[in-house]
């Protein structure tokens, strides 16, 4: 049982949201616009670089792939209200791991 698990040595163990989502049956721009937001983006203006940090790597998560990521449990509802504000279609799992 992983709680028991916690209390005999796997203390490193997190608790995270897995976060697949399917942008495909939206316009190009769309896409753009939540692939930017989750993602975060850089962009060069002549000699300056402006680097935009996403949701995911603001909230502590990770990009596993394009289209899916992990996000400690304790962000998932800014991520959850986000994808549900712009109707994104996904699919979430929960999961335990110590190597995130």
């Amino acid at each position: 049982n992983i709680i028991n698990g916690l209390n005999n040595g796997y203390a490193n163990i997190k608790y995270y949201l897995l976060v697949n989502i399917d942008v495909s049956k939206m316009k190009n721009n769309q896409q753009m616009t939540i692939w930017r937001k989750l993602y975060g983006y850089t962009q060069k203006v002549g000699k300056k670089i402006y680097i935009g940090k996403g949701l995911i790597e603001k909230s502590g998560g990770k990009k596993l792939g394009k289209a899916i990521f992990l996000v400690p449990m304790e962000h998932r509802q800014e991520i959850m209200t986000f994808l549900n504000k712009n109707k994104v279609i996904y699919k979430i799992n929960e999961i335990f791991s110590d190597s995130f």
